[in-house]
């Protein structure tokens, strides 16, 4: 606090002192600032009161993004941020997403704070600032993995399947939901694949596919059971080589695959 002083002669210093009533935790209001006079013998001194105010305090809700769902779940497993809060003031952050409920499509969609509900304080001292995570649920199919005739390693824990170069393989999957009902996705997933990226794994496991026509669009095609696309290996090296499911939400999965000579 601190005032202005007229009429003071030749550098004297009037005595005076200045309290409100505000605290630190006060409420959003108005608070009267009060003078009280010491000792002026030289001066008839008039005093004039004024108004401290204490503003709204912004607070900020922010939800956490990079969370999944499977098609078909109802997600609950909303997480936010809260900055601002003064005191012993405390409260619960809401969440939502169109993507939450069960109905929701593959795909992604913005998680919005919604409110932030006061256990402790009021709501009245703060200016509430409510984000979103832009994309920050992303709901996809339930995946178990590539099918026989591939052991997909990064599911079963299996040893990885080697086929010898030149053979055609046939790449199959199907896609779930929370339920574990298979399901179709809108277009079809596409295939791509690396180029050698190494030496085998000695341990891989050699697998005998069935005698398949090979695929001549790089896309997956859906059989009303499951998605196939059958891979020629002609004319590649023998070595590791990785293979791609990317699907129509933007999910890339993988596997990796040994030809041997």
């Amino acid at each position: 606090l601190d005032a202005v002083v007229t009429g003071a002669l030749n550098g004297d210093t009037l005595a005076y002192s200045l309290a409100t009533t505000a605290l630190k935790f006060s409420a959003v209001g108005s608070y009267p600032i009060t003078v009280t006079l010491g000792s002026n013998p030289n001066y008839t001194v008039t005093p004039v009161d004024a108004t401290l105010t204490v503003g709204q305090r912004t607070l900020t809700v922010t939800p956490e993004g990079g969370k999944t769902k499977i098609l078909g779940e109802v997600f609950t497993a909303f997480t936010g941020t809260v900055a601002g809060l003064q005191g012993t003031d405390a409260g619960t952050a809401a969440y939502a997403s169109p993507g939450a409920a069960a109905g929701a499509a593959v795909g992604s969609y913005d998680i919005n704070a919604t409110g932030f509900a006061f256990t402790n304080g009021a709501a009245s001292n703060y200016n509430l600032q409510l984000n979103a995570a832009v994309k920050g649920l992303v709901v996809l199919y339930r995946w178990d993995g590539f099918l026989q005739p591939i052991n997909d390693t990064a599911h079963d824990l299996g040893v990885m399947s080697k086929f010898k170069a030149g053979q055609t393989i046939p790449a199959k999957f199907v896609l779930k939901n929370a339920a574990g009902t298979i399901v179709q996705q809108t277009g079809s997933p596409t295939f791509t694949r690396t180029d050698r990226l190494g030496a085998c794994d000695s341990a891989a496991a050699p697998e005998t596919p069935e005698l398949v026509q090979a695929s001549v669009v790089p896309q997956y095609t859906w059989d009303g059971a499951q998605y196939h696309y059958n891979w020629s290996t002609k004319g590649l090296q023998a070595g590791l080589y990785r293979i791609f499911a990317n699907l129509g939400h933007g999910t890339v999965r993988s596997v990796d695959i040994c030809l041997t000579k």
